[in-house]
């Protein structure tokens, strides 16, 4: 049956079109923008306005680089855990409370994140669910597979939030009205619809990367296909305790070697790479690669309060030896008597270079450590260990023969720690999974650390304006 849309009267359409307008990207997709005014009618009455009504979320993704959005998670989680200090004299306070754990509800420091998902994110994947879902005048192939990227995408979303935030309103349409009043919902509840909606996406979305037609086949892995929500179910079963579960994921992608494989460790971050499951590809014309690399790379001057506020904690060191070659995902620089160390594990940033590295949002390293840690608790010893040693042979380091179930659990999360250093959160996210963020964090960050900050709190715009927010503020805020 043929499905017709109206929307003129829609403002959260309106809206949708408008940002659509601005924010439409040929490097994502080799289509003219979509839409010329603020009329919401043809946002998903073909192939070519569906498919750029999707991309502006990696649009908006990319373009919010590592200092903003959701992609900046790699610079400020890394900075509430261990891995980040801020050079001297910042007074950013963006930068200085994630470093001293000492955000709150009443100012847009913190806020990012919440903020960026739920408007920048959830609201188009939202919409582009409704607009997609029994539409006719989407062809089955697009429609099936931009159906199955926006459940990725509003999974990925909701294991950032209900990570960073705890309990979360589970929004799940564009209705402002019903939207304006939800309260938060029970963690539980929330990995319950990460889970459905990464099994939707599983049987949605193609099994090799697609490109801008979102049918024909391409070695670019901007677009996410079904190992990407494969991968990201084994991460979420992992954090459930769902060990079983959690292996057999992991286990379908690392088995897939005709897509994927671990490659030497200075090609992990390039295009094409064979490792990546998932990139981010960058729309600037002036920095063509990784955001990272112009971010992190510290100048011969060091740190300083105004481009280069942060830099890699000494611990760097205790963790990464130089008989490791993962050490040559740090750099440093000496200023004075003083040495900053700074990761590059993005190499890349010239402006106006050729393309060579994309931002990796998921890899395969990650599933072999999953699958490991897993195991472990499976009481699957030599398999546990096989796993990790994948790892730790690509690094030229000695392999792990033994061990307590407890020892080979520190040697996964110290292995994390070496592999996954600065991607994505990972550290901050290890560290409260698994009950040692108090124990570590709190030698490093002082008398001023309490449990409470293993949560960030909600802004306090959104509770002054949402009746179901009120009096359901995170402890300590």
């Amino acid at each position: 049956m043929k499905k017709t849309f109206h929307y003129k009267n829609n403002i959260r359409v309106v809206g949708l079109a408008l940002f659509l307008a601005v924010t439409g990207c040929t490097k994502l997709v080799e289509v003219d923008p979509p839409l010329t005014s603020i009329s919401g009618d043809v946002v998903f009455t073909s192939d070519a306005t569906a498919i750029s009504a999707v991309n502006a979320i990696y649009t908006t993704m990319s373009s919010q680089g590592m200092n903003n959005g959701l992609t900046s998670l790699s610079q400020f989680a890394g900075l509430s855990a261990d891995e980040f200090k801020v050079a001297d004299n910042v007074s950013d306070q963006l930068y200085t409370s994630y470093y001293t754990n000492s955000l709150t509800s009443t100012n847009t420091t913190g806020n990012d994140f919440w903020m960026n998902i739920y408007s920048s994110y959830l609201f188009i994947v939202n919409s582009s669910i409704e607009g997609l879902t029994d539409n006719a005048l989407v062809s089955e192939a697009v429609r099936n597979q931009l159906l199955g990227e926006c459940f990725f995408l509003r999974a990925f979303s909701y294991f950032y939030l209900v990570n960073l935030y705890g309990d979360v309103p589970l929004v799940l349409s564009s209705d402002y009205k019903k939207n304006s009043n939800i309260g938060r919902s029970p963690k539980a509840k929330v990995y319950d619809q990460i889970v459905t909606d990464l099994k939707n996406a599983e049987t949605l979305l193609n099994t090799n990367y697609v490109d801008n037609s979102k049918v024909t086949s391409t070695s670019k892995r901007v677009v996410p296909n079904k190992a990407a929500a494969k991968a990201l179910l084994s991460r979420v079963y992992l954090y459930g305790k769902d060990w079983g579960n959690a292996e057999n994921k992991a286990s379908e992608v690392i088995e897939d070697k005709g897509l994927y494989d671990t490659v030497p460790v200075h090609a992990v971050f390039l295009v094409d790479s064979k490792e990546v499951i998932w990139q981010i590809q960058s729309v600037s014309d002036i920095y063509t690669n990784a955001a990272e690399a112009y971010l992190f790379k510290l100048p011969p001057t060091g740190p300083d309060p105004y481009s280069y506020r942060v830099y890699l904690s000494e611990n760097i060191n205790q963790y990464i030896s130089y008989d490791d070659k993962r050490r040559s995902w740090v750099d440093s620089v000496m200023v004075g008597s003083l040495v900053y160390y700074f990761p590059v594990k993005y190499k890349n940033n010239e402006s106006f270079s050729p393309v060579t590295e994309y931002s990796v949002v998921m890899r395969l390293a990650e599933l072999y450590l999953i699958r490991s840690e897993a195991r472990t608790h499976l009481n699957k010893t030599i398999e546990a260990l096989s796993d990790l040693n994948v790892i730790r042979q690509r690094a030229g380091v000695a392999s792990i023969q033994s061990g307590s179930q407890d020892q080979i659990l520190n040697k996964i999360l110290q292995e994390r720690r070496s592999e996954l250093f600065t991607e994505w959160g990972h550290r901050w996210l290890d560290l409260k999974r698994t009950g040692k963020a108090t124990a570590i964090l709190q030698p490093v960050k002082g008398a001023s650390w309490t449990i409470n900050d293993e949560l960030y709190p909600i802004p306090q715009a959104d509770i002054n304006i949402n009746l179901g927010l009120r009096g359901q503020q995170n402890p300590g805020y």
